[in-house]
């Protein structure tokens, strides 16, 4: 069964949450269990979702992740809205918007790190 889990980035203190699942938005806050919240106001922060794929080395992989592939490409893991899935972005030697890579292929990429703490890596 797919995992439905997110993490968040907390844009003022410019850290990122472990993962949790989302229990809900209330009044503007997200909480990540009964009783607890995660970070504040929605406004705060950048809610990233679980694509349920890992990399090469059983990393998970989220929205806003920065994969590198065999061929030193790098990608950005992001939501495509008008196709409902996630996308890749590639950066580097090509620049292509598109499906997952090949599923069977998915095992050779490696999350080196994500948008908020090393957007350098896409220039």
């Amino acid at each position: 069964m797919r995992q439905i889990k997110f993490r968040a980035w907390n844009k003022e203190e410019k850290i990122m949450s472990e993962p949790f699942t989302l229990w809900g938005i209330t009044d503007g806050f997200i909480r990540f269990d009964e009783e607890r919240l995660i970070f504040g106001f929605e406004d705060d922060v950048e809610v990233m979702q679980y694509t349920s794929l890992k990399d090469k080395n059983g990393k998970e992989i989220y929205e806003g992740d920065i994969l590198l592939s065999p061929f030193k490409n790098h990608y950005l893991v992001e939501w495509d809205k008008e196709a409902v899935r996630f996308a890749f972005i590639g950066y580097g030697k090509i620049l292509v918007k598109g499906h997952y890579p090949v599923w069977q292929f998915i095992k050779a990429y490696e999350v080196i790190g994500n948008i908020y703490e090393n957007p350098e890596l896409l220039k």
